[in-house]
């Protein structure tokens, strides 16, 4: 999952995008992949944030702890 969900950032990232969230509950498993659905939360890179990533980085990491908390509590 992680993967997958790295890939479209990585993607997006590319083209000048990302997502500034994840929701866990905009994920869906589509032919054996993980595919985040949530146009809402694709945004424009900041110019000042382009060289640091910290915009790409913080929601990404909001999402692998909100999984872990997700599958800790299962």
């Amino acid at each position: 999952m992680i993967q997958d969900i790295y890939l479209q950032i990585t993607y997006l990232k590319e083209r000048g995008y990302f997502y500034n969230e994840i929701p866990i509950d905009s994920v869906f498993f589509i032919k054996g992949r993980y595919i985040v659905l949530s146009i809402e939360t694709v945004d424009f890179i900041p110019k000042e944030d382009e060289g640091n990533l910290k915009s790409i980085s913080e929601p990404f990491l909001k999402f692998v702890q909100d999984l872990l908390q997700k599958k800790i509590q299962t």
